[in-house]
């Protein structure tokens, strides 16, 4: 007899970071990390769209991308990708199996 313990773990691999990021500008008004941020649920991104990061609100676009809350979210992908909003799972992840097995004498 055979029993198998199977954990799956989420890996993000965030295309909002590094060289080939593509935000997108919201209808609201907000810059998000990706359009497919755009098209899910806007409140997975409350972080990201305070009144201060606001694109009317900054003189300069790059304040929004050098701000604590982008770099917490970023942050957050890497190190706590459990966390990740729906369409950042959904979209950016790649899955990892881990599979231990136990042989028991019948």
């Amino acid at each position: 007899m055979t029993n198998t313990n199977q954990t799956n773990t989420i890996k993000i691999d965030p295309k909002c970071i590094g060289e080939n990021q593509t935000p997108a500008y919201s209808a609201t008004g907000y810059i998000l990390p990706c359009c497919y941020a755009d098209n899910h649920n806007i409140e997975d991104f409350k972080e990201l769209t305070q009144e201060h990061l606001s694109v009317e609100n900054v003189k300069d676009v790059m304040d929004i991308f050098d701000s604590v809350e982008w770099a917490n979210f970023h942050k957050m992908l890497i190190e706590d990708p459990e966390s990740a909003p729906r369409s950042c799972k959904y979209y950016c992840k790649s899955r990892w199996t881990t599979t231990n097995r136990k042989y028991y004498a019948v």
